[in-house]
């Protein structure tokens, strides 16, 4: 007999062995140390918790916020780059830049979000 409970630990399972793959796949590329955990939720839901280092963009402005992922981007990704769809992509301060400041118009929310997704 298989219960929901069992059913959730074994996809969370699932979830972890197949971001541990992806991660010792990308730690060569990687200059940076990813730790994650399973946790639980108030309502005793499951999930994987990345840690980030999103303390770095508290009370800045969003050009200062700017400036810290391009330098965090590139503090992390220059010297080995990373891997994206099984494709080594070099990462410089051109790419960094992009990343920061796209052509495209884009809210001020969604720029806040891309700053935090950088790290």
């Amino acid at each position: 007999m298989t219960t929901v409970a069992s059913k959730e630990v074994r996809q969370l399972e699932k979830v972890k062995r197949t971001f541990e793959k992806v991660y010792q796949n990308n730690k060569a590329k990687a200059s940076m140390k990813t730790s994650f955990s399973i946790q639980t939720d108030k309502d005793s839901n499951k999930y994987v918790k990345v840690d980030t280092d999103q303390n770095i963009f508290k009370g800045k402005s969003l050009s200062e916020q700017n400036k810290i992922a391009r330098k965090y981007i590139l503090n992390k990704f220059r010297k080995n780059g990373l891997v994206y769809n099984n494709e080594s992509i070099n990462v410089n301060s051109k790419t960094a830049i992009k990343y920061t400041n796209p052509k495209e118009q884009i809210t001020k929310y969604n720029k806040k979000v891309k700053n935090r997704i950088s790290t």
